[in-house]
């Protein structure tokens, strides 16, 4: 539930977004949805916050990226990392769809 998650991150209710308090508040810009399972989709929502650890996107150069976008926590990277899970196995075999808030991300 996206709409849900986003109050737990801004603080209205409680529970499952510590790590994001200092940066309130927060926006949706991006909902990636379709996932048969939810592990499937924790799996990915893990995968995207630690994309270097992942063993599932191995095959990327993450220094080119990083330079090229402006570092780890930058939102264009953050954007880059989603492309290439996209196309990337698992998730690239899966119908997901993206709905995308604002336009700064098309």
């Amino acid at each position: 539930d996206p709409k849900h998650r986003l109050k737990q991150h801004n603080g209205e209710i409680v529970g499952g977004a510590f790590k994001t308090h200092t940066k309130r508040p927060w926006e949706m810009t991006i909902v990636v949805y379709g996932f048969p399972t939810r592990k499937l989709a924790l799996r990915f929502e893990w995968t995207w916050q630690h994309p270097i650890e992942s063993k599932r996107l191995k095959h990327v150069n993450w220094n080119q990226i990083f330079q090229n976008y402006g570092g780890p926590r930058k939102y264009n990277t953050h954007i880059r990392i989603l492309k290439e899970m996209l196309n990337s196995a698992p998730w690239v075999n899966l119908s997901l769809r993206l709905c995308v808030t604002c336009s700064d991300v098309l």
